[in-house]
């Protein structure tokens, strides 16, 4: 007997969206890290045309607003979109001392949603060289949870296994 994970129980079409918006976000919060070491939050979404664009909280965002504050602002603007969205991704960066493998618990956290109704988080740990401090990623440490859909309502989640 296969076990099945959440991605398995993802229509192939949705999925490959849902890859594909994370695919386009993460190596620009990859590049914020490695030039400035924070990641301001920020989205990208896939247009009804299959255009991405990054979405922000707006110019009249203060630069140090809290992230989840900022976060809320973003969900609020992609939702203002969501009618020509078939996926949105979110990244913050945050810190969770519990991860293993991870520099002190440093790590990405992204949400991905798509107008279906499926939605999931993922922690993607990092870490700095010892002696280079050079970014180092940890895409096998990464893990998936369940996230609230908070662009187009609260029809679902992906259940990760």
């Amino acid at each position: 007997m296969t076990a099945t994970t959440w991605r398995d129980r993802v229509p192939q079409p949705v999925l490959g969206e849902m890859d594909g918006v994370f695919a386009r976000i993460m190596p620009y919060a990859e590049e914020l890290l490695r030039q400035f070491g924070v990641i301001y939050p920020f989205g990208m979404r896939m247009s009804e045309a299959g255009e991405f664009a990054p979405v922000f909280a707006g110019p009249d965002m203060p630069q140090d607003a809290p992230a989840d504050v900022v976060l809320a602002r973003l969900h609020d603007v992609a939702a203002s979109l969501a009618e020509d969205t078939r996926a949105v991704a979110f990244v913050v960066q945050v810190r969770i001392p519990q991860l293993p493998a991870s520099d002190r618990g440093n790590a990405v956290r992204g949400e991905i949603h798509h107008r279906e109704p499926y939605s999931i988080g993922v922690i993607v740990p990092y870490e700095r060289h010892p002696e280079t401090r050079e970014l180092v990623m940890r895409p096998e440490d990464m893990y998936a949870y369940p996230e609230s859909r908070r662009v187009w309502g609260e029809a679902g989640a992906a259940e990760p296994d």
